[in-house]
């Protein structure tokens, strides 16, 4: 069964989507089909802010942001990005010093806080193996790998997902030969603007449009606040615009799909899927015409907030056994859950929240 089944420290795979709403997850299959199916749908995630810095610092930390004291995106700030996180001493504190100090090997891919620029050859604390990118660009961008600024060109092969996807892979399959527990914090920044699709999946949704909920360029506002109903409705070019964002959004998810059967893929061939959880969520959501707004993000409406949440454990005693019987467990969990949520498995804890 191999040495990583028998380790007694479970691996942890955090996958971290970018500005992705809970409703695209029906646009990946392949996750659909090896987190969803296989472990467990969280159908009420929220995050308490929608916003990519304070969503991170509470999952980093386990705690909301006046906690945190990372309040925006804004990393010149006291309160925002990059600088507020580590000035506030949480580079010091959070889930991967407490779980490098408790002998697992960590390793950061993608995005980490906005703030955090091209040519950093810093490395925060608790890493074990660092490959930062997270400039928003799909192509044409420099990563700081292992301390070292490596650039990244226009080739197909230069594409953001796909290089994280393999440095993810190799650093599971090196650390399963270790023997070792380890944990991957995984964060592309699909589907991020400006949503740049991987070549091979140009055209894959074209006439896609955004979700035409009952809230899409709503008629009657006179019931929300000052802020929406001072915005006039959507013009017919603004909805055009929406849909064409979304669908280059969709067909940038694709490779983020293959990232996630990739790492199920490689577990397999490792041995270690069968001592490993996947948890697979976003950091929040964003606007796609509810409201009279055309995007963004940021406000307490359930575009914004609502976020994707999968989990699938270790490969339960029954698909290994022959002869066992198969009960398998329920496959959703309808309670509300946010980024902050104790886990009854995993146990990193920080402080109250």
């Amino acid at each position: 069964m191999g040495a990583q089944a028998l380790t007694a420290k479970p691996n942890i795979v955090f996958i971290l989507a970018d500005d992705m709403r809970k409703d695209d997850l029906q646009y990946m299959l392949q996750t659909r089909s090896l987190l969803a199916d296989r472990g467990m749908s969280f159908e009420n995630a929220f995050v308490s802010n929608a916003l990519c810095c304070p969503s991170r610092a509470s999952i980093m930390r386990g705690q909301y942001p006046h906690n945190t004291g990372v309040w925006s995106n804004i990393s010149n700030t006291p309160e925002g990005g990059w600088q507020a996180f580590r000035n506030n001493g949480l580079e010091q504190d959070n889930v991967a010093t407490r779980l490098d100090a408790a002998g697992y090997r960590t390793g950061f891919f993608g995005k980490y806080f906005n703030g955090y620029n091209q040519g950093n050859t810093y490395i925060p604390p608790g890493w074990d193996r660092w490959f930062g990118a997270g400039a928003f660009r799909y192509f044409d961008y420099d990563a700081n790998d292992q301390g070292t600024i490596r650039h990244f060109g226009t080739s197909e092969a230069d594409y953001l997902t796909d290089v994280l996807s393999r440095e993810t892979n190799t650093f599971i399959s090196d650390s399963a030969k270790l023997g070792t527990p380890f944990f991957a914090y995984v964060t592309p920044i699909a589907p991020h603007n400006p949503a740049t699709p991987a070549p091979r999946d140009l055209h894959t949704y074209d006439g896609v449009k955004a979700p035409r909920l009952r809230s899409f360029n709503e008629i009657d506002v006179t019931d929300k606040p000052t802020w929406i109903r001072s915005r006039p409705r959507l013009t017919t070019d603004e909805i055009a615009a929406t849909d064409i964002r979304h669908e280059n959004r969709v067909e940038t998810l694709q490779a983020l799909d293959d990232l996630v059967a990739g790492v199920v893929n490689t577990l397999n061939n490792a041995n270690a899927m069968s001592n490993t959880y996947i948890f697979f969520t976003s950091d929040n959501g964003w606007s796609a015409g509810e409201h009279r707004r055309p995007g963004g993000k940021a406000n307490s409406y359930e575009e914004d907030i609502h976020m994707p949440l999968l989990v699938r454990g270790p490969t339960p005693q029954w698909e290994r056994c022959p002869k066992c019987v198969q009960v398998p467990p329920p496959t959703r969990w309808p309670s509300t859950t946010t980024t902050c949520q104790p886990s009854p498995t995993l146990r990193v804890p920080i402080e109250p929240v």
